[in-house]
């Protein structure tokens, strides 16, 4: 029932008018978006005279306190985005009503989702602020058969790697921080393959300046596994590059860690280098 992304009725005039306002008497404006679905926000992340954007969704009957809590620093316990934030020049690439995840450049489709998405993002799918800076670490270890024996890990489901993530709140402030693992798979973006895919999160509570937290990610094969053009899942050898994101420019290399599957078809075993 969408048309395009924009702001629906004269919300972007009333936003021009708030600003204009709020620069005429030198007060900040925070813009907070109650919206289930994306709209393009571009004109509100370019302008001066926005100091902070709050997405919110549909937040419930508690929703007005938290939001003031947000705000006004109270609370720093915020979240990531579940969704990738297009500009409305995707409407230009796209049809709203198709839903097919995976791009076709014979007609410019660009694809959906960050896991196919080809194009440049208003935001990117994991994006989040927060009032105060993390730095982090990412390493990966192959955990052997006898380490899955001993920990009693059912068959099927066996671990081959346990991927250990780490943050260092380097600001002023205690807060909350969400590690997202991403993944880009052998081959990433061809051949029908997606270009990343999320294999774990966790949330780090009330992290105070200085300390160092971390969180074990088990993978297991599955997390391996991708869906061939007949719909069965196999795992994909070759490397896969892990990190934590959204991945951004400029990030150390020492935010990435890779890790490589190799399938031995003879004799149905995988390895885990």
């Amino acid at each position: 029932d969408r048309k395009d992304l924009l702001l629906p009725g004269q919300q972007a005039d009333l936003l021009e008018m708030v600003a204009s306002t709020a620069e005429k008497v030198k007060t900040p404006l925070a813009v907070v978006v109650l919206s289930g679905s994306v709209v393009d926000l571009s004109a509100a992340d370019s302008d001066s005279r926005v100091g902070a954007i709050l997405w919110v969704g549909y937040p419930g009957q508690a929703g007005g306190d938290a939001i003031a809590d947000a705000l006004f620093g109270v609370t720093n316990t915020f979240g990531r985005s579940p969704v990738t934030w297009y500009t409305n020049a995707f409407t230009e690439e796209a049809h709203l009503d198709d839903y097919a995840m995976r791009p076709d450049p014979s007609r410019g489709y660009p694809g959906r989702t960050h896991r196919f998405y080809t194009g440049r993002p208003l935001y990117p799918f994991g994006h989040g602020l927060r009032y105060t800076a993390f730095e982090f670490e990412l390493v990966a270890r192959a955990v052997s058969r006898f380490e899955n024996s001993r920990s009693g890990v059912a068959a099927g489901a066996d671990r081959v790697a346990t991927a250990y993530a780490a943050a260092r709140n380097v600001g002023e402030r205690d807060g909350d921080e969400v590690l997202l693992l991403f993944a880009a798979p052998p081959l990433a973006g061809q051949h029908g393959r997606p270009r990343q895919v999320l294999l774990n999160f966790a949330r780090l509570r009330d992290v105070v300046p200085g300390e160092r937290r971390e969180a074990a990610f088990s993978l297991t094969l599955q997390d391996f596994e991708l869906v061939d053009e007949t719909g069965q899942r196999a795992v994909a050898s070759g490397r896969w590059r892990l990190w934590l994101g959204p991945r951004l420019a400029g990030k150390s290399a020492r935010h990435e860690a890779e890790i490589e599957v190799e399938v031995r078809h003879s004799g149905g075993d995988v390895l885990f280098m």
